[in-house]
């Protein structure tokens, strides 16, 4: 489990002392009769939004997928953004259409040829430098901000969370056990973004949740 697309909670009202931005309050929808189910992996054409669609299905060809109709619905949807692309150097991760690149590592094309890496590895460490560019200059942005020392402050002193969790006796987790303990466990974090929102102090701070869906080799 990772993060993925972020998606901010769903507001509601809040209570005397909390921040005044809703997004920060609200708590993640509660997971408990999926895991109860088994039914823990988001299916990979609909998202981690949908719980509809959420499944056990971990093997096979359409492993990821609730079933073979929304495997072939992706199939089709993402030929048709490949269909369009000209070069592996112009690929464009971040535009509405965008491929996903778990279709394209495994079945993209362009004008015939399979991934070419030696020109996408240039799009990708253009972008690394560019988020790299985005943050430090929102860091250098927020720490000019009259105050902003203080508020540094009071985010540095709230503890960190570097929990490590061993399975007993030695057993090895299978992917399903993985998804439940990371679907059980997103009460627990979205907690903690709220000690952080709150030792902020700041107005529009926000807590999103995301899901990044691991596939096995």
């Amino acid at each position: 489990m990772g993060c993925g697309k972020s998606h901010p909670v769903e507001p509601e009202s809040g209570q005397p002392g909390e921040s005044s931005n809703p997004l920060a309050r609200a708590p993640p929808p509660s997971f408990a009769e999926l895991i109860a189910a088994g039914k823990v992996v988001p299916d990979q054409l609909e998202g981690p939004y949908v719980f509809a669609s959420y499944h056990g299905n971990i093997t096979g060809r359409h492993r990821g997928f609730k079933d073979k109709a929304n495997f072939d619905k992706w199939i089709a949807k993402n030929e048709a953004i490949m269909a369009k692309q000209k070069s592996w150097a112009t690929i464009d991760f971040e535009a509405e259409d965008a491929v996903d690149p778990v279709y394209m590592f495994n079945y993209g094309t362009i004008k015939g040829e399979g991934l070419q890496m030696s020109k996408l590895r240039k799009v990708v460490i253009r972008a690394q430098k560019a988020m790299k560019k985005a943050y430090e200059n929102a860091y250098i942005k927020a720490y000019r901000k009259q105050g902003a020392a203080e508020v540094f402050q009071r985010i540095a002193a709230v503890p960190q969370k570097l929990d490590w969790v061993h399975q007993p006796d030695g057993a090895q987790l299978d992917l399903i056990g993985l998804y439940k303990g990371a679907l059980g466990a997103l009460g627990e974090l979205w907690e903690y973004g709220q000690q952080v929102v709150r030792a902020s102090g700041e107005e529009g701070v926000a807590v999103s949740w995301s899901l990044k869906k691991a596939r096995p080799r």
